[in-house]
Parts: C-alpha cells; structure tokens; sequence
C-alpha cells in the first residue's frame, strides 16, 4: 500500500456528501476577506509596505478579463492598494527585492488581454510602484518565474519555464537582464523551482512539463553558472506535466527532497522522491491520483517541525470536481491525508503563510471551485493550543567567520537549533551590505532588527551554513545570518561582523556597482566606489530615455528630475559602471 493513502479516492468521490466529523478541523474559512476571485490564478505573501504584516500579490482572470491586484494587511484586514499594474493571467508573481534596496519588487508573467505573452519586474519603494513595469527580454504563460541567485553576486535571477521554452536570466544590476547559455527544455505546463540540491552553495535549476516527445522533469546542476543536466540514479524522474513542483527538507536530515505533482500520459500522480545524496533520488511514493491542474505548497502547519503539504486540482473523472487536500507528514517520509472541508480549488494558486502574526501557518487558494466558479479562499489555523502549540522561532546563527580566497569570500556559520524543527532541517538567510546597518549588496527580505521575513519561503542559502560571494569591490562589508524554521518563523540576526575585501589583480570585476549617494537623493548626488574621477555620467529614466548627461565637478544637479528610479552610467578611465538610484 503507498504510503500515501488510498482514503483520497473515497474523499474525492463521496466527501461532498459525507462529511467527516471525527478529525478537528485545524482551519476555518474567513468570511469577506475582501480578495476577489480570479480563476488560472498566482499567489504571493510579502510584506511589500515593511509594516511588520504580510501583503497578498495576486493575478489572474475574471470572466476572461486577466486581473493584477496587491492588497495590503493591516492586522488581517485587506484593502486594496489601487497600484496600477500589468493585468495578466495563466502565469505567476512572486516577490522579491531585484535592485537591493530593501524594498520587495514584483516579478509577474503571463497573457495580456490579447492573449500576447508577457513579463516585467515592478520596481518598489517605501511601499509604492516607483517606475512603469520593466519588460523582460522573455516571458511565459502557463508556467512560470521564480527569483534566486545562482551567481552568488547577491543580485536575483530569474529562472522562467512555460509556453515552448524555459530560460535563465541574469541580473546585471540596474534592472537589466541577460539570458545565459543553458540546456534547459523547451517545455509548455510547466513548473519550475531553484534549489540547491547537492549542499554546495550554488542554486541549481528543476525544470518540469510537456515537450514534443511527452513529458519530462529534469534537474540541472549550477557549476559556477554553467548548467548541466544531472544523471538521477537509480533512474529519473518520472517526466510530468499541468502540474506543480516543490522542494524541502521533508525528512530532516539536512537536504532538499523532491514533491512532484502532475499528468503523464497515463494517469495523475503525487510523487515524494527522498534525496539520498551523490544524485541519488528515492522514489517513496509512486501515487496515482487521477489529479491534474495541480498546484501545492509545503509548510508545517501543526508545529511539529515536519513541512507538511496542501495540493489542490481537478479530478479527471467526476465531471472535473475540483479537490484541496491536506497530507500531514507523520515522519520517516510517511505522509498521510488528513480530511478537511476545505473547498476544492484547480488551476489557481496556493500558499501557505502566517497572515495574522499568530504562530500558527494559514493558507490561502485561488481559482476554480468545484462548481466552475472563480474562488479565492483564506483559511485561519484555528487549532491553537487544542491540538499543537505556537511555533517559536529558531535561535540565531552563532560563531560567524569570513575567508577570503583569491576574488570571493566564503561566510561560514554553526547550525542554529529551534523548539520545533530539527537542527539538520533548518533554513538559513543572509545580509551583506556596504554599511553596517545597510544590506545594500546582498539583500535578506528581512527586517535587520527584528528578523521578520518579509517574504514566505527559504533563506537565500537554503540549508547551506556557507556561501561563497564573488563580484565584490574592494573595502569593507558587515553581513550577519538568521535561522528559518519549517514553518517559515525566523530568528533574529545574529550580531553583525565585518570583513575586509582586498582585490587580487583584478581592476574591474564583472557588475561592480559604485556607490551614488545619497540614496534616495533630492537636488544633489555623489558617487564613491571607483578608483578615478568620472568623465561622463548619463542620467535615463525607467523607459530607458536620456534624461541628463554631464561631467562631474561636485556632484550631479538632479533637482529638476521627477520622483521616481533612474539608471546612472558612469564613464571613468577604467571603463563604464552601471548603477541606480531613486529620486524623492
């Protein structure tokens, strides 16, 4: 029998009319939450406006209409913030700080009203849209785009997979992205996912969906940014489609395992593979459950420290009725489905995150209900100390050390411990900055002085206790690193250190970034970093129009420049540095 139990065809195919009363139901629906219902639908919690309360980003359709919404949380209440966005549907957003300016900008993908295909970065500042949406040079509907840094240069990436194709690109600082070389495949319903699988301190990529030949999931090794496909053994993943992917530490023994959800030819399957280390996979659970337009997430919702899972779809049989299941992981990579009257939701998004501050993991869903209408639902763990107690955060991070070798420097740390979740289990996420109170070169998403994670997921690290940066300048930098547990609740920072960086033979590494001060400016600005006095410094708007060109005496007269994100290049006997700024 799978370790996954056969009770989910019972539930899909009688629940709606048998309810089960014996188990206690851990969430309650919250009424008028006042999110509007999109169907082919993303979700993201971030706290976009840094109050301290995590924000809902969510885009979508209703009635065929694509719809892009932020809605701001004020102590469990939602209001919606009115930005004017790029209004998308069959894609993704998600949250993350692009530029490292401490504030979370918005990556979103998708079809426009015209069915055209698009994607942009949104840049934010004190709460607020501050440029017109940035195009990328790529975009994908039925798929989508996820940030992280697989160079190591604190800058976010995007790995993107949808629509016949799947891409890596770079940031290169200034909001401006660069598609590199990989051997990614070309897929349409995909899912995709960065990881550090192998504990190495590089992020590699999971790609999975339907290609020409049938379906595939396939995960690609980072060896200093070249990608190259990794030979799973014994044999690899079962190739899937219309589905979702996600990895985590399901087992606590200090890697990333694999859930995998989707369509083969065949039939539907929820798949657990165990990482067992040296590429080696385990399939624990081959389950078919005749389910497809998938999505899913994985956080530990009862505070035992076990990440457990939610995955919602549509069954194939049933006239489509659409299902949203909750498996409780009992350990030893048994997990087993614990009935809930959740409403079943498909092809939407789902998310777990703490939106009320309370210790305990909610969940919110979007899409198509079993009755074929648009739905968005909050749930509110509501199981308090009647079935499990608040989850504590971990403690921070302790005996902080750098090293540099040759042009890169490798922080390294001692694993934290926390109440809940096994020591081998938890997450880590670090800040670097060129000020000590500042995390301007490799941003956390967190509050420097109360840890708060401002997004949901894992550190920057995963589960690394080093990490290796490279393209940095020459001075000094302070960093720190906080722990986060499986149910997404970090610790505070540990005392900031510093180290010196020191250039061995090389003038101008890849991206560097003088510094322009200060940032945000009003009437003047000046710029320190670089070893030479500038020649030129050219001034563009976020649409890329020239808006000021001079040379630099004392300063840059910026006072006739109207408040929003400018791009700076500077022209120096050295070469040209690119960097940005924001105007008050």
């Amino acid at each position: 029998m799978p370790r996954l139990l056969i009770l989910l065809m019972f539930v899909v195919l009688t629940g709606l009319c048998n309810r089960i009363t014996a188990q206690i139901q851990p969430f309650e629906l919250v009424q008028n939450t006042g999110l509007p219902d999109l169907a082919h639908s993303w979700v993201s919690w971030g706290d976009y406006d840094r109050d301290g309360d995590l924000d809902v980003a969510i885009c979508g359709d209703s009635t065929g209409i694509p719809r892009t919404y932020v809605f701001r949380n004020d102590s469990g209440v939602f209001t919606n913030s009115g930005f004017v966005l790029p209004q998308l549907t069959n894609g993704s957003i998600e949250w993350g700080d692009a530029d490292n300016y401490g504030w979370l900008d918005l990556l979103i993908t998708g079809n426009d009203v015209n069915g055209d295909i698009k994607a942009f970065v949104i840049p934010f500042s004190a709460g607020h849209p501050i440029a017109a949406p940035i195009p990328l040079p790529y975009a994908v509907s039925y798929g989508q785009a996820h940030w992280g840094d697989y160079n190591n240069d604190g800058r976010l990436d995007i790995l993107m997979a949808g629509n016949n194709l799947a891409k890596i690109l770079r940031n290169d600082g200034c909001l401006v992205f660069t598609e590199i070389p990989s051997q990614l495949p070309a897929v349409t319903n995909a899912a995709c996912n960065w990881v550090d699988y192998n504990n190495d301190g590089q992020l590699d990529a999971f790609v999975c969906g339907h290609v020409t030949v049938g379906d595939v999931s396939k995960l690609f090794r980072n060896d200093h940014g070249m990608f190259t496909e990794v030979a799973i053994q014994p044999q690899g993943f079962l190739g899937l489609s219309l589905g979702s992917s996600k990895w985590a530490d399901l087992d606590g023994d200090g890697d990333m395992d694999l859930l995998i959800s989707g369509v083969d030819t065949a039939s539907g399957y929820l798949l657990v593979y165990k990482n067992k280390g040296n590429d080696i996979f385990e399939m624990m659970d081959n389950y078919t459950f005749n389910l497809f337009s998938t999505n899913m997430d994985i956080a530990d919702y009862d505070n035992d420290g076990r990440p457990d899972i939610m995955v919602n779809g549509k069954v194939h049989s049933c006239g489509g009725t659409a299902v949203t299941l909750l498996y409780h992981n009992e350990g030893d990579m048994i997990f087993n489905n614990y009935y809930t009257d959740m409403e079943g939701i498909a092809q939407g998004g789902t998310a777990f995150a703490d939106y009320n501050n309370d210790g305990f993991t909610d969940f919110l869903c979007s899409g198509i209900s079993a009755y074929g209408l648009t739905a968005t639902r909050l749930y509110r763990n509501t199981s308090g100390t009647s079935m499990f107690f608040t989850n504590t955060p971990p403690f921070q991070p302790e005996n902080l050390s750098a090293l540099q070798s040759g042009n890169s420097v490798t922080l390294r740390w001692n694993k934290a411990i926390d109440a809940e979740t096994p020591s081998a289990g938890l997450m880590y996420n670090i800040f670097i900055g060129s000020g000590i109170d500042s995390a301007d070169i490799l941003g956390p998403m967190s509050d420097l002085g109360t840890g708060f994670r401002r997004i949901v997921g894992t550190g920057n690290t995963n589960q690394d206790t080093t990490w290796t940066v490279s393209g940095l300048e020459q001075g000094t930098y302070y960093w720190s690193v906080q722990a986060i547990d499986n149910g997404f609740n970090s610790s505070v920072f540990a005392p900031v250190e510093s180290f010196a960086f020191i250039l061995n033979g090389i003038t101008s590494p890849h991206g560097s970034r003088p510094k322009i001060y200060p940032d945000p400016c009003s009437d003047r600005l000046f710029i320190s970093g670089i070893s030479s006095l500038p020649t030129e410094v050219s001034v563009y708007d976020s649409k890329g129009s020239l808006v000021l060109k001079c040379l630099v005496a004392d300063g840059i007269d910026v006072s006739k420049l109207q408040p929003g994100l400018y791009f700076a290049k500077i022209q120096t006997a050295e070469g040209i540095f690119r960097t940005s700024f924001i105007k008050k």
